[in-house]
């Protein structure tokens, strides 16, 4: 156990430096800290109390009741989320994961109850399933872990450039989401030094939209108190990538020698955004994430994550086919 203590301080040391070179390898990094942490902590705990049989039922009791509180929170999150957002398709993850915990839960005793010969069947494919369910879990918790961290900007950094990512208009207004991710940006605004800053606004004009989202965001900015020409506008991009593409193209041929960029958007949306921006050869760049509501975040950060496996989408494909490989061939050997 103490070697595998020593690999957990090893990894933290990688992860570590993978954050600060805003690396995707973190995510697999963090994941891999977290089923250690959580090995190192169930097997002190035991041997401190000495393998005793109430402790151990008291540690499942308390990790079914974890689980339990949990899916309460996403039925919670999903009410309110369609209730307030409508009953889109995307806007159904948050539930979807929540019956996915509890068909896992109810199925479980279903390989006890049947006899022997279909039972073994049904273990190792509910076993199969699990560990596919622990995987992606494992990938959503390090991307939470991570997004927190990227949310938070040292308020001491000096930066030249505000890019403010922009998320759609309503009635050709800036919405209260889209706001929050100004209002990140100016909080920081506010507390740097009297020096020259700029402002650069991303966001085109959607199909359903009158006007670009830049021009909106400048002229919230500017009823905020900023000079107009601290605003630039980018009004090209439509997706999360374009608004870096093009951002980055403008910065470039602006006359400032290596500016320190902060990258203003939501929390939930932060982690996607900085891997993007290490892919795109950004220099210099920091992040800040905006608040968002609660029954808002859990279903959007589950897509976000979608998004970013999506980046490394040949990676999971190789754990899948394995881990369907391992399925087949244990089956055909029971």
């Amino acid at each position: 156990m103490y070697i595998l203590l020593l690999v957990v301080f090893i990894l933290l040391g990688i992860a570590y430096l993978l954050f600060k070179a805003n690396s995707r390898l973190n995510i697999y990094c963090t994941s891999i800290i977290i089923v250690l942490m959580y090995i190192l902590v169930s097997y002190y705990l035991n041997r401190l109390f000495d393998f005793n049989l109430m402790v151990l039922s008291s540690y499942l009791l308390l990790s079914m009741l974890v689980i339990i509180a949990f899916i309460l929170y996403l039925f919670w999150d999903s009410k309110k989320l369609l209730k307030n957002e409508g009953s889109r398709l995307t806007n159904f993850l948050s539930l979807s994961l929540a019956m996915w915990i509890v068909i896992l839960i109810a199925l479980f005793p279903v390989s006890f109850i049947v006899n022997n010969d279909v039972s073994k069947y049904i273990f190792v494919t509910y076993l199969f399933t699990t560990l596919i369910f622990t995987y992606f879990f494992g990938l959503i918790l390090s991307c939470w872990l991570l997004a927190i961290f990227y949310s938070t900007l040292n308020s001491n950094k000096s930066i030249d450039i505000f890019l403010v990512l922009g998320s759609g208009l309503i009635n050709n207004k800036v919405t209260p989401l889209l706001a929050s991710r100004i209002n990140a940006g100016l909080e920081i605004y506010q507390k740097q030094n009297n020096k020259q800053h700029l402002f650069l606004v991303s966001g085109g004009q959607g199909d359903d939209e009158l006007r670009p989202e830049s021009v909106a965001m400048k002229e919230y900015l500017v009823d905020k108190g900023i000079v107009e020409d601290e605003i630039i506008c980018e009004q090209q991009s439509k997706t999360t990538y374009e608004n870096l593409y093009f951002s980055k193209e403008m910065i470039e041929n602006l006359p400032l020698n290596k500016p320190n960029i902060l990258i203003c958007t939501n929390d939930f949306h932060i982690l996607r955004v900085m891997f993007l921006a290490k892919k795109l050869h950004f220099k210099n760049f920091y992040s800040v994430g905006s608040k968002t509501k609660s029954y808002f975040f859990t279903n959007a950060f589950i897509r976000e994550v979608i998004a970013i496996i999506k980046m490394d989408w040949w990676f999971h494909l190789v754990i899948m086919l394995a881990s369907i490989a391992w399925y087949i061939l244990t089956m055909v050997n029971i």
